[in-house]
């Protein structure tokens, strides 16, 4: 689903963040999610904790299902990092092969 800007600040608002990022800023992250595919959030929901998700398409390009790995951010390198993304895109593609047949 592609929620308005006015949307967004209200599902913002109503997240229970640890390190609240300024609205702007997450904003930015939200449009380079949609563009690269997924999405990460290295802290700011759970403080020490990054999180990778790529969404679940349906058949019209529409978003209303995600899969996701959280690991603790000490222990990621960028090696690492670039592996789950790769591994959740994935799980994510091949999710949505099986639910297109």
């Amino acid at each position: 689903n592609t929620f308005s800007d006015k949307e967004l600040r209200q599902r913002f608002d109503a997240s229970r963040w640890q390190a609240q990022p300024d609205f702007s800023e997450w904003l930015k992250q939200v449009r380079t999610a949609r563009r690269q595919g997924y999405a990460t959030d290295e802290g700011q929901f759970r403080k020490g904790i990054t999180a990778i998700a790529a969404p679940i398409l349906n058949a019209d390009g529409t978003a209303d299902r995600a899969i996701s790995i959280t690991a603790i951010t000490a222990q990621l390198d960028e090696d690492r990092r670039k592996m789950l993304v790769t591994a959740v895109k994935a799980a994510a593609a091949e999710i949505m092969e099986k639910l297109h047949r």
